[in-house]
């Protein structure tokens, strides 16, 4: 070892004896070697904790980016949902709009469908009539045409009708 002279303040003298009798150095000396291995090491962990706060440091800004990008993702999604919720309620409102239409075309073709069966009624019923008038037309040309002794048979039995106009012929 080398020998080092040093001077110092006597609080600092006082301090160092202070420091070798806690710790059981025994001597200013190696009570000096003690503080300056302490020094070393605490300097050490120092440059450690340095090193790990830097780290930290840039862990941080790295997380403060990530958490910029996810807000940022956040917002474009949150705009994304508040423009498919105001889509929902276009369509929505165009659903209850078609459904109404639905009920009127419904309640139009239940109309249409009982007005069609009433024409249908009165179709069958002139149809009918038209038959009736037309048989009787038939029977007042046959009575027109007809002889005297046909007119007597048509007055005994009856005008035939056109379809036992075939089976009689």
């Amino acid at each position: 070892m080398k020998k080092l002279s040093v001077s110092l303040e006597k609080e600092h003298v006082d301090d160092l004896e202070a420091w070798a009798d806690d710790h059981d150095l025994g001597s200013k000396s190696a009570a000096f070697r003690h503080i300056l291995d302490e020094y070393d090491t605490l300097r050490t962990e120092n440059d450690d904790l340095r090193t790990e706060c830097d780290n930290l440091r840039t862990e941080l800004d790295e997380v403060r980016t990530e958490c910029d990008e996810v807000k940022s993702e956040r917002d474009r999604l949150g705009s994304r949902v508040d423009e498919l919720e105001e889509q929902l309620e276009e369509k929505n409102a165009r659903i209850e709009e078609l459904e109404g239409e639905v009920d009127s075309l419904e309640a139009r073709n239940t109309d249409l469908t009982n007005q069609l069966a009433q024409a249908n009624t009165r179709i069958d019923t002139a149809n009918e009539i038209v038959e009736y008038v037309d048989s009787e037309r038939t029977a007042q040309e046959r009575w027109r045409e007809a002889g005297i002794l046909e007119k007597a048979r048509y007055t005994l039995f009856g005008v035939p009708s056109d379809e036992g106009d075939g089976e009689a012929e």
